[in-house]
């Protein structure tokens, strides 16, 4: 994981804009969002284009991490997913599963939390 400097003027600017938006969106901003920081040092995914969307995505995982068992479970599941992949596909390196595991399990535990509480009753496309 490469070491973020939060402290220049343009990436603290950036995170402001995420809290602001947090903020307006009902949501008390906090200091240890990773995605915040990717996105004010331009890290982030392609898809957060902007605060908005970075807001956005915290306001609703932190709304699943209220109201299911997400935060609970994510930890051992990917736990679990990794070892899983490890023995299945042998010549997997540790640092390649890892990335396969944080890429697709929070996403797919989410739905699924969201699915089993009965606040979604299927995936929409």
């Amino acid at each position: 994981m490469n070491v973020v400097d939060t402290t220049t003027a343009e990436c603290q600017a950036k995170m402001e804009e995420v809290y602001m938006e947090q903020k307006r969106l009902g949501m008390e901003p906090r200091a240890d969002s990773r995605l915040t920081v990717r996105w004010a040092n331009g890290d982030a995914e392609p898809e957060y284009q902007n605060a908005w969307q970075v807001a956005h995505e915290l306001v609703i995982t932190d709304q699943i991490y209220k109201t299911t068992l997400y935060g609970e479970i994510i930890e051992e599941v990917m736990r679990k997913v990794a070892g899983f992949l490890r023995k299945k596909y042998r010549g997997l390196t540790w640092t390649d599963t890892w990335d396969i595991v944080r890429f697709y399990v929070p996403t797919m535990l989410k739905i699924h939390c969201l699915m089993i509480s009965g606040q979604i009753s299927e995936v929409q496309h």
